[in-house]
Parts: structure tokens; C-alpha cells; sequence
């Protein structure tokens, strides 16, 4: 069964930068998680190919461009979609770090099994502070005061 979904110029630019997005996440999943993921991103790429091929009528064929025989987005576009996907990537290391380093501290201080007994309130009264003091640290000094020990 198909369907018909039209779109503006603006919702066809919108869905291909999510269509760029979604196809690096899935390509780099599959190459480091599971191959399922990789699966997902042959059909998101099949997705674009036939999105492509209707970039012309909504007067977008400057998007295109052939590599390896095959339609993709041009360079411009690509790299705005990238420029999003790293916006994120920054966004997530800086939001995850001082909740990681803070759960670390609390498996030392408390260990595993008091943690897993602990519901989530209570998880949080005492995970919080910890994370906090991380996040006014890197706040301040990103990673500049971060050391491994040997």
C-alpha cells in the first residue's frame, strides 16, 4: 500500500535534515553496537533516495549531488544536518558526565546493591548533590581539571 503525503519546500528540507541525522546515528550504530541498527539505516538511505528523486519539483535539485552512482544530499546540506547532530553530541557529553561520575561515586560510597534497593526519590536526594558539585566544576573549568589516575 502507498500513500500520498505532500509537503512544503520548508517540511521537505525539515524531514531531509532528519532523514541525515537519523541515517548517521543508525550507520554508526551499526558499526559499533549492533548490526540491527545498521539494517535501519540501509532503509533510511533507501527513504532519502526516493525522497530525492521529488527534490526537483519543489525546485530543490541543488541539494543533489551523485556519489558513487547514487543520489545524496549535496555537501551544504550535509553538513548543516552534521553541524545539528554535533550541537547535540556536545549537549549530551556535558548533560551525561556529572551524572555518570556522580553514580560512579555513589556505587563506591554505597555500593551496587544498596543503589539498586534505593527508589528513585531517594536515588535522587543523594545522587543530586554529587552531580551538581560536577556540574559547577565543569561549568567552570570543562575538562581542564579532569585527570586519570594510574
Amino acid at each position: 500500500m502507498k500513500t500520498n503525503i505532500e509537503l512544503t519546500k520548508k517540511q521537505y528540507e525539515v524531514l531531509m535534515n532528519a532523514l541525515q541525522i537519523a541515517g548517521s546515528v543508525y550507520g554508526i550504530m551499526g558499526d559499533i553496537v549492533d548490526k540491527k541498527y545498521k539494517k535501519r539505516s540501509g532503509e533510511i538511505d533507501e527513504l532519502e533516495s526516493y525522497l530525492l528523486e521529488k527534490a526537483k519539483e519543489l525546485g530543490l535539485g541543488n541539494m543533489i549531488e551523485i556519489f558513487q552512482e547514487k543520489k545524496v544530499v549535496d555537501q551544504e546540506y550535509l553538513e548543516k544536518a552534521m553541524n545539528d547532530l554535533f550541537e547535540y553530541d556536545e549537549f549530551v557529553f556535558w548533560d551525561t558526565l556529572p551524572r555518570k561520575l556522580a553514580n560512579r561515586n555513589l556505587v563506591r560510597k554505597l555500593g551496587k546493591e544498596k543503589i539498586r534497593t534505593m527508589d528513585n526519590i531517594a536515588y535522587i536526594h543523594v545522587e543530586y548533590p554529587i552531580e551538581d558539585e560536577y556540574r559547577n566544576e565543569f561549568d567552570k573549568h570543562e575538562l581542564e581539571r579532569l585527570e586519570i589516575k594510574k
